[in-house]
């Protein structure tokens, strides 16, 4: 045994702080040698510690039943260094952790989506995620791409070789996390407390806001368009939809949303209503007295949160074209 794996086993037997605290103050250098040291372990046993340690085996073998392993090194080492970059110190050993697999997510994807994402990776990423893809959905890809890219491209898939398997690792856990996230509850929420800020902004800062995540992070962007909803959005909702919620709203708070609102609003917000509760309606909205600002703010709001209640519920559908890509 070489240097490193007696000090593999020297940091399994240790107290795991200590272990723990000595790896902390080694070398880059130091730790991809023990890494590779501990590959050669296999099972470490009393007697492999005897032998490493012969000076102090009164101390550590009275009694002792030690049984360890190379793959108790390696969480040694990424514990110690949980905060740290260690990619470079563990290349080429075994697999630290299991990630999702992101490439059904991504071949899933709408064509569109897909290109605009590879597109704003650096070509060598691009080129790795296109050598994962079928033969079919690469050429959709590329048929939309620009000419110079679609070459450079298309050489840096020929001239790729399989990256190291820390690389491959690296960038499927944040394929994974860019696209299997969305699955995630935590994530779902983080989506719609964003979109009820934006529901909230006015119209030019939102578009701003989402203009920037369709830029930098196009699936997000897609999953909080999904919740994107106004007051003035209502005439674009189906007629069954726009009926379902305007039943599950008081008739008195429909009237002071509708106070002021465009014509064709009124309009499409009447015409689902039923004979009688339209009359009222009407009745209300040419005989009730003024209102203020915030009283009709307020009622805006609450139709708003009406119709995203009865979306997030399934009760109705919000289409795409429901603010999804730029608020009015």
């Amino acid at each position: 045994m070489n240097g490193a794996t007696k000090a593999a086993i020297i940091l399994l037997a240790a107290e795991r702080s200590k272990s723990l605290e000595l790896l902390r103050l080694l070398s880059p250098e130091e730790l991809q040698s023990i890494s590779h040291g501990a590959e050669r372990l296999g099972q470490v046993d009393a007697s492999m510690l005897a032998s490493t340690i012969a000076s102090f085996e009164d101390s550590f073998n009275e009694g002792l039943n030690f049984i360890g392993s190379h793959a108790e090194v390696r969480n040694l080492i990424t514990e110690a260094l949980r905060d740290e970059p260690i990619t470079a110190a563990i290349a080429g050993t075994s697999q630290p952790f299991a990630s999702d697999d992101p490439w059904p997510a991504m071949t899933a994807l709408p064509l569109e989506e897909l290109r605009t994402f590879i597109l704003l990776q650096h070509p060598q990423v691009g080129a790795f995620i296109m050598t994962n893809l079928d033969s079919e959905t690469n050429a959709e890809l590329l048929a939309q791409v620009d000419v110079d890219a679609c070459a450079d491209l298309m050489m840096r898939m020929l001239s790729t070789k399989r990256p190291a398997d820390s690389i491959v690792w690296a960038v499927e856990e944040v394929l994974a996390k860019e696209f299997i996230k969305e699955n995630s509850a935590a994530h779902g929420q983080a989506h719609a407390d964003l979109a009820a800020v934006l529901n909230r902004l006015d119209p030019d800062r939102a578009n701003n806001v989402m203009g920037k995540l369709q830029s930098n992070r196009p699936a997000d962007a897609k999953a909080v368009g999904r919740m994107l909803f106004r007051f003035e959005d209502l005439p674009k909702l189906s007629p069954v939809a726009l009926t379902a919620a305007i039943e599950a709203i008081a008739v008195d708070q429909i009237v002071v949303a509708l106070k002021g609102a465009d014509p064709a609003l009124q309009a499409a917000v009447l015409g689902v209503m039923s004979a009688r509760t339209k009359r009222m309606a009407e009745s209300e909205m040419q005989n009730g007295a003024a209102i203020n600002q915030r009283t009709l703010l307020a009622a805006r709001q609450s139709v708003v949160e009406t119709v995203l209640r009865l979306a997030a519920s399934g009760a109705i559908e919000l289409t795409a074209e429901n603010g999804a890509s730029e608020i009015t």
